[in-house]
């Protein structure tokens, strides 16, 4: 009974860098858009500080939408002809600061997945080396 016991220890531990491999991945292939919504609206919110929800309204007209796919470099952009009127200006320079905040941070996320990766793959290599080591 004790065998089967480290056998299933042992094969968890040889799936522990897989596993990681797979989710640093799935973050990776997730941070593929980067999107950025700017609504000047009275909306609804409820929920937690930390984690607010907000209720859309139907047909918000008074909304900017930013779309980069970051690996394609393609932007697209939609407002209302109503949201270029110069009174509007603030709005956009608003929406276009979060543009440049949400680059910086993916960028700062695809770094430090890299730098994860890279000690990751460090580790996994010291961890063979160690067993074959002992055998």
């Amino acid at each position: 009974m004790s065998t089967s016991g480290t056998t299933r220890n042992a094969d968890d531990a040889e799936d522990v860098p897989r596993k990681l491999w797979e989710k640093l991945l799935r973050g990776i292939s997730s941070a593929v858009e980067l999107r950025v919504i700017t609504i000047v609206s009275d909306l609804p919110i409820t929920g937690e500080f930390r984690r607010p929800e907000v209720t859309l309204r139907p047909n918000t007209s008074n909304a900017i939408a930013t779309s980069i796919n970051l690996i394609e470099g393609d932007i697209t952009s939609a407002a209302p002809e109503s949201m270029w009127s110069p009174d509007r200006a603030v709005i956009r320079e608003f929406h276009q600061a979060q543009i440049d905040r949400g680059g910086e941070i993916v960028e700062r996320n695809i770094r430090l997945v890299s730098e994860l990766g890279s000690a990751l793959a460090k580790a996994i290599g010291e961890l063979r080396s160690l067993e074959s080591d002992d055998s």
